[in-house]
């Protein structure tokens, strides 16, 4: 019976003991379990926050391997300097705006305000005006554009031509050639020189020069086929100091170089204040083209008061208006 009895307890306590390690165990499945359904819980609210566009959570791995739960401040502070950005760049455009309108309304003040009428009339008459003037440019054009004179200085080089006073007719023929250049170019006519200097045009200053400079005005000016060629030239007459005027010479039978000598004979009169006569001559420069040609005489410069006249040249100037008016006239 003691035996038994003793059998007894430990068969009682070992029971109990294996009832409270089975009993520990289940209590740390269950602990354990629980654990695990809190972690995924916490995953699953993170998944949520991130999918709604929060991202003020994030997950991350931590030195001893657990989930760590962690505020993102700097995705925070960017999302906010984003909206003030935007919100910046917004209130700059709408200030652009409100600036160009106030300026659309300041002009349509501006423009209301002037006088149209007045303006409108001012400007077709100024069309009007602009127009008459190009027209008559354009008339004046078609008038002297298609026109050729040919220019030729007598003399030149080591022919002086007459001489008195020491005074050369060869530069006195070249100074008035010049001057007709000018009217001539200034109406729109093509102008041919066949003396532009001091030289002649005869090359060296051997036998035969004259001949050659002559011919080398014949051919400048058929080569130039001008509608009327002006041969400037001086006179002299030692034996009567007192002779003075003009003349104008063309060749016999030729009835348009008569008609051109007639046109320039008249204004070149009241030039000179004496009578100037068209005269037929018997010359070089006057046969050795088809074309209407003219030796014109501006004075003597045998005559002292004369000479003193053509080295004016305010003289010059108006001996030269002479001949081109009538140029114009026969044209």
């Amino acid at each position: 019976m003691r035996e038994e009895k003793g059998k007894a307890p430990v068969a009682a306590a070992g029971a109990a003991g294996r009832i409270s390690l089975r009993q520990s165990g289940e209590a740390l499945r269950r602990g354990r379990a629980l654990r695990r359904n809190e972690r995924a819980l916490r995953r699953r609210e993170g998944e949520a926050r991130q999918r709604r566009g929060g991202g003020a959570y994030f997950w991350a791995a931590a030195a001893a391997g657990r989930p760590v739960r962690m505020r993102a401040a700097r995705l925070q502070k960017g999302t906010r300097l984003q909206k003030g950005a935007r919100l910046k760049k917004e209130r700059v455009r709408l200030q652009k705006g409100a600036r160009l309108q106030n300026e659309r309304a300041r002009a349509s003040v501006f423009v209301r305000a002037l006088p149209w009428r007045a303006l409108l009339t001012w400007a077709v008459l100024a069309a009007l005006l602009l127009g008459m003037c190009l027209g008559c440019a354009a008339v004046g054009a078609a008038d002297a554009g298609g026109f050729t004179v040919v220019l030729d200085a007598g003399h030149g080089g080591v022919d002086p031509g007459v001489a008195a006073g020491g005074v050369r007719e060869s530069d006195i023929n070249l100074l008035l050639v010049k001057e007709l250049r000018q009217l001539f170019a200034d109406a729109g006519f093509r102008v041919v020189l066949t003396r532009k200097n001091a030289g002649g045009l005869y090359g060296l200053p051997t036998p035969g020069f004259k001949r050659r400079d002559m011919t080398e005005r014949r051919r400048i000016i058929r080569e130039a086929a001008p509608d009327l060629v002006i041969s400037v030239h001086q006179n002299s007459f030692p034996a009567q100091p007192s002779r003075s005027g003009a003349q104008v010479y063309y060749k016999k039978g030729d009835a348009a170089a008569s008609r051109l000598a007639s046109c320039i004979a008249a204004p070149l009169s009241r030039a000179c204040g004496g009578r100037c006569a068209a005269l037929v001559g018997d010359y070089y420069i006057l046969n050795c083209s088809a074309f209407p040609s003219v030796i014109v005489e501006c004075g003597f410069l045998s005559n002292a008061a004369e000479r003193k006249k053509l080295c004016s040249a305010a003289y010059r100037r108006t001996l030269a208006r002479a001949v081109f008016g009538g140029a114009l006239a026969f044209l």
